[in-house]
């Protein structure tokens, strides 16, 4: 049988590099595809993933039963949250300095945009990152619980809101 994931990072952190590979195998194609939904820049999630593994070679994350794939997620969306920060103060910054080239771009852009990035938009942020983690990421009520620092019955509460404004929105465009 496979080995668990606090058996891979006690390996990896030995030196193991297939032990590494693993767990890199296991969780980037769910990680990476939640970091693309929150930053929106691919070049960026790819940076992102690569620093969120290297957490688990830091003695940050102690190895627990079934705890990796949400520290990973957690690890992730704070990384994710702060390079957004960081690019909103580089975005106002240019802004400052020639506002109607901002301006014009950023509406460019937004015309762009599909009806489904519009709808995750609208949403809270907290309900449009439940609905990633779960769409995206696939983790359970209890790991998003645990990444978003609340109870189950919460993440419950907004992926169930979230799903009914994504539908709404979608039902009033079509009319």
């Amino acid at each position: 049988m496979g080995r668990t994931d606090e058996d891979l990072v006690r390996a990896t952190r030995a030196g193991d590099v297939t032990a590494f590979e693993v767990l890199y195998e296991r969780y980037n194609r769910r990680l990476f595809g939640y970091l693309l939904r929150l930053v929106h820049d691919r070049a960026l999630a790819e940076d992102l993933l690569q620093e969120v593994f290297m957490t688990v070679l830091s003695s940050r994350y102690q190895p627990q039963p079934g705890r990796l794939g949400g520290f990973l997620f957690k690890s992730a969306r704070n990384r994710g949250l702060t390079a957004l920060r960081d690019a909103e103060r580089r975005r106002a910054k240019l802004e400052d300095r020639a506002e109607t080239e901002a301006d014009g771009s950023f509406e460019a852009n937004a015309a762009e945009r599909s009806a489904l990035n519009v709808a995750l938009e609208e949403l809270e942020d907290h309900d449009r990152d439940a609905l990633i983690l779960k769409a995206i990421g696939g983790l359970t009520y209890r790991e998003i619980a645990e990444v978003q620092s609340v109870p189950e019955g919460t993440v419950k509460s907004r992926l169930h809101g979230a799903i009914r404004a994504v539908r709404l929105r979608f039902q009033g465009s079509e009319s």
